[in-house]
């Protein structure tokens, strides 16, 4: 390799390293709104593509295409004839999920 080569290398690299501590910084601070770090992100993450099976689309479809999928799964959901949960009864649900949800961290399960 030439002097350019590893000089276009170094400034890739250089690039990618900023990006991912400006994201890495952003997503703590995010993250931290939610009382999680990094790490334990890291940790769901994996974990969730490790039982599952299948990684998020979101991480393997580009932006404008997910942006798409999005859209038209909140048009297919907004044209749901079935009748409205009320949100009242969702958030009541959802806070029985997260409280055992927290439960369970609280035991050491997963």
């Amino acid at each position: 390799m030439s002097n350019a080569d590893w000089a276009e290398i170094e400034a890739d690299t250089s690039a990618w390293l900023e990006r991912l501590e400006k994201n890495r910084t952003r997503a703590g601070e995010l993250l931290a709104e939610k009382g999680l770090t990094i790490h334990q992100a890291t940790d769901i993450l994996f974990s969730r593509i490790a039982e599952s099976g299948v990684v998020p689309e979101i991480l393997l479809t580009p932006e404008d295409e997910y942006d798409a999928w999005f859209r038209a799964k909140v048009q297919e959901a907004l044209d749901d004839p079935r009748p409205l949960i009320p949100g009242e009864e969702v958030e009541a649900y959802f806070a029985m999920k997260r409280a055992a949800l927290s439960a369970r961290i609280a035991n050491g399960e997963k």
